[in-house]
């Protein structure tokens, strides 16, 4: 029977593997990347944050917060055991010469994995090795990583995701457009308490290689209810709503490949005849991505959250237009 005292253990398996070389950030070491960007890092896993907060930051929550929910399964860890986990990494540190990994440059760095349960027993695990700021003229990428274009997966909105969702929605590029009212426990009641009901809204968040860039939202038009889409007979017509999560992002082709990917799962069911979508009229960037990714123009219409946009790509037009191999992966 499992106790406690396994926690032990998953702070050394979370130490271990966060300091190992298989921590890739786009095919370069993990570890290296932060020291490019900062001396010290630390990883709230309780309240998926990092500070400082880096563009990798969601990144590495996400990885390693799967991590520790494989190590709790593994060792039969019930999670209402754990109160909090904190990750951090020191660079710079000395380190004593039988610690130093034969053959890796750089200086001494530490990482320190505290699991505090729920009976205020705190457990701790070291690691150290060396490492050199992050160099892509002198690094090699792993193979591991792909030299093609990174392909888009959709993964489910859960739980870890909340936080960084409301995040993302109270970012400017994104509030200017969609309401900044969302809290968490909004999220969680309209997103995850409801999806197992019948024609649910289902929400995921987008992967591009190994950043999240994006969150997209699907409905069944036919009887949204509270005034949407009255008049629509069709059950097979599907809305999506979404944005790209970092406004640096914004023009280079992202959002629109995003779209493309995603139609390509939803019209993987039988069932969704068309898919359409209603941005503000006055939010150029999502009507010219829409656009791009196939949708056609069915004129302003009035929503009960003013006047919209209203754009659609039903299944032959989406397979007439659809450029060679998917770009996604499952």
């Amino acid at each position: 029977m499992s106790t406690r005292r396994e926690l032990k253990s998953v702070a050394h398996a979370l130490a271990g593997s966060f300091i190992s070389r298989y921590n890739d950030l786009e095919g370069y070491w993990g570890l290296g990347v932060l020291c490019a960007a900062a001396r010290s890092v630390e990883i709230d896993f309780s309240a998926a944050r990092m500070e400082p907060p880096l563009a990798c930051g969601p990144v590495l929550i996400d990885r390693y917060a799967r991590l520790l929910e494989d190590q709790y399964r593994l060792r039969g860890v019930n999670p209402g055991w754990v109160k909090r986990v904190q990750l951090a990494v020191r660079f710079g540190v000395p380190i004593a010469t039988s610690e130093r990994p034969y053959g890796v440059r750089g200086e001494g760095v530490e990482v320190i994995v505290e699991i505090e349960d729920d009976l205020g027993r705190t457990r701790i695990a070291r690691e150290t090795s060396c490492c050199a700021p992050h160099d892509p003229a002198r690094e090699a990428r792993s193979a591991r990583f792909p030299d093609s274009p990174p392909a888009f997966r959709f993964r489910p909105l859960g739980e870890p995701h909340l936080r960084l969702l409301r995040k993302w929605l109270l970012r400017p590029h994104v509030a200017a457009w969609w309401d900044r009212d969302w809290t968490v426990a909004k999220l969680r009641e309209h997103y995850l308490e409801r999806v197992d009901e019948p024609r649910a809204t289902r929400a995921w968040i987008a992967e591009h290689g190994p950043e999240f860039v994006g969150f997209i939202q699907r409905y069944w038009v036919m009887g949204s209810g509270e005034g949407w889409w009255e008049d629509e007979t069709d059950p097979g017509a599907v809305g999506i709503d979404l944005f790209l999560a970092d406004g640096h992002r914004l023009g280079q082709g992202l959002g629109s490949a995003m779209i493309r990917a995603f139609l390509e799962m939803l019209f993987e069911d039988g069932s969704v005849t068309v898919v359409q979508t209603d941005p503000a009229p006055g939010n150029a960037r999502a009507i010219a991505a829409y656009r791009k990714a196939g949708f056609r123009e069915g004129g302003v219409v009035a929503t009960p959250d003013g006047p919209a946009l209203l754009l659609r790509c039903d299944r032959a037009s989406f397979t007439a237009t659809r450029p060679g191999p998917p770009g996604r992966l499952r």
